[in-house]
């Protein structure tokens, strides 16, 4: 016991150490709000392509080529016209129709000019059509007619080679802002998509699949950190069946949490990259890495109550062995977490110092804040189930109702039962109860316990009495985890080899594993943008509504690198675009534009 006592571990469980501790954390939460450190971590994400890709990779420096050229990232919103017996007259009709419609309601998100964007330059002109336009259509830089003198974005309509499909395009700036992709995506589908009569009408391309993202995954950090506190709610209910108790673990890993959001927003001020995926991923690893370290201390800290009268010796004991296991556990989680920080990926390097520094939150919250709100609150913090020790005065207790007298004497089901209901009401009427134990305490216990005191009399105390006279100690001398111990220990070899092959079975799922994830596989359900793709996959070649991109960084050697481009094998067109004054260049050699004159059915 002494040993233990010196632990540095047992350093935040003294009779005074503990409400230091206690008033430290609180201080570092008031001002983690007071600087909206947690919600600035949430502004810090970086959810563009480039947080998702290998920061040396060429796609990654084409993409920050290509947003310095054309001064931000560029989401085409590509909206198909699809008639499976082929577009008539009307049809296209309709597109000159819907386009004044689409520009009426105008979006800061939208570029004003859809045919600069496109790559069209007043002083070189658009790319020309080999052979000339089909009738009603347009090239990938051609403004549709009736659009708004100084407002034109949609470009087209680009007819397929099959005359079943076309497509107008527009182009979007996000600038790191859902809500300039969202807005203009959700407000165009409303008007055109789906008009019926066989004709269908989606909008897909980088912006239609960035709005259905933003929608599918807005508020996702929330609902999993919501469903990650239930969880852990739950298992606290079941493991300490008490209404009171699992507050006091629950509030340590809370603290944790937005300790971990706080120190994350200064890791990504130095520079670490943090996207919605990491962010959501070091919730979740705080959440679970502070619950199971708060099972392991909780556990020691009741066995030593069994033993010990006094609370502070008790957490010292339980600190004092427990604390180097916790401590060793998110050692190697850390370490292992830290291995990532050498990954290519953006996102991926930007997981390991994140995932660590939230488990190193969770483990310091757990052997500081934990042990001393534990020691705060004494062995009532488990009640109605409150550890006693052997020498308990209140088990010769003799209740005074029928009802505790039945409770201590009757069946176990007829114990539990008002057990339960009691705890049920104690959480319906939390409010309440916390709200008369403050007056209690503030009026020196004259306002008598209009709640708790009542059934605490008439049910706990004497659920107290029966499981002391009958279950006392029971975790250490018999029950379920007794007997598999006892089973261990008869033959260890055999549990091994038992293990390793229940282990290796379900290891054969990896011969099924597979990362061959694909955007249009990325959703559980149905979304507009994939089936917009499924339509222009029908009638277009591969890359119409998101063609690669080729910087070239001189406009003398344009003409040499589209004539290499258009020689490469699935090539369908090559269009420059030319970005102002700069002296660099990019190509699209997989345009979704194809001089092929279509037949128009009528």
């Amino acid at each position: 016991m002494d040993t233990e006592r010196r632990s540095i571990f047992a350093i935040p469980v003294g009779s005074r150490a503990k409400w230091v501790v206690f008033a430290v954390w609180l201080v570092g939460m008031f001002i983690a709000f007071g600087a909206n450190l947690p919600g600035k971590f949430t502004d810090a994400e970086q959810n563009e392509s480039t947080s998702f890709l290998p920061g040396d990779a060429e796609s990654t420096k084409v993409l920050e080529a290509a947003e310095d050229l054309q001064g931000g990232e560029l989401a085409p919103a590509v909206i198909v016209y699809r008639r499976e017996a082929g577009l008539t007259a009307a049809d296209l009709q309709r597109i000159r129709t819907d386009v004044p419609r689409l520009t009426e309601k105008r979006f800061p998100g939208v570029v004003r000019s859809g045919a600069a964007a496109a790559g069209a330059d007043a002083g070189r002109g658009a790319p020309a059509p080999e052979g000339g336009l089909p009738q009603g259509c347009g090239s990938p830089t051609s403004p549709i007619p009736g659009q708004p003198p100084g407002y034109a974005p949609f470009v087209g309509p680009i007819c397929s080679p099959d005359a079943k499909a076309a497509i107008v395009i527009a182009y979007l700036k996000g600038n790191g802002e859902g809500d300039r992709i969202l807005d203009p995506v959700d407000h165009w589908r409303d008007l055109v998509s789906d008009p019926g009569g066989g004709l269908e009408v989606k909008i897909t391309g980088g912006a239609g699949y960035a709005a259905d993202a933003i929608k599918v995954f807005e508020g996702i950090n929330g609902t999993l950190l919501l469903a990650a506190t239930t969880l852990v709610i739950i298992l606290l209910i079941l493991i300490y069946r008490s209404p009171i108790f699992l507050f006091v673990p629950l509030a340590a890993v809370i603290f944790a949490e937005i300790l971990a959001r706080s120190v994350g927003y200064g890791l990504s001020e130095l520079g670490v990259t943090i996207n919605g995926q990491s962010s959501s991923i070091m919730s979740v690893l705080v959440l679970g890495a502070g619950t199971d370290y708060a099972l392991l201390i909780v556990a020691r800290y009741r066995e030593e109550l069994h033993h010990t009268e006094d609370r502070h010796e008790a957490m010292q004991a339980a600190i004092g062995s427990a604390g180097p296991a916790v401590f060793a556990s998110a050692a190697t989680v850390i370490a292992a977490l830290l291995c990532l920080a050498i990954a290519k990926v953006n996102g991926t390097s930007g997981l390991g110092p994140i995932g660590a520094m939230g488990v190193a939150c969770a483990a310091l919250s757990m052997l500081t804040l934990l042990p001393a709100m534990l020691t705060i609150f004494g062995r009532r913090a488990f009640w109605p189930f409150v550890p006693h020790t052997p020498r308990w005065p209140g088990a010769e207790r003799v209740p005074s109702g029928a009802l505790g007298r039945r409770i201590v004497d009757g069946s176990r089901v007829g114990a539990l039962l008002p057990v339960i209901g009691g705890c049920v009401l104690v959480a319906l009427l939390l409010p309440l109860v916390i709200v008369n134990a403050l007056l209690r305490r503030l009026t020196g216990g004259r306002i008598p316990s209009l709640i708790v005191g009542p059934l605490d009399r008439a049910i706990f105390q004497p659920y107290e009495i029966r499981r002391y006279r009958r279950e006392h100690l029971a975790d250490a001398t018999h029950g379920f985890w007794k007997r598999v111990g006892d089973r261990v220990a008869l033959s260890p070899y055999r549990v091994i080899v038992g293990s390793l092959v229940v282990l290796l079975v379900f290891c054969a799922g990896l011969g099924f594993f597979s990362t061959d994830l694909t955007t249009d596989k990325s959703y559980t359900t149905t979304v507009e943008s994939v089936e917009g793709q499924d339509l222009i996959a029908k009638s277009f070649p591969a890359g119409a509504s998101a063609p690669a991109d080729v910087i070239v960084p001189e406009q003398s050697q344009v003409p040499t690198a589209t004539r290499a481009l258009r020689q490469v094998d699935g090539v369908e067109s090559v269009s420059p675009r030319w970005p102002g004054e700069s002296a660099a260049c990019w190509c699209r050699p997989l345009s979704s534009w194809s001089p092929t004159r279509p037949r128009l059915s009528t």
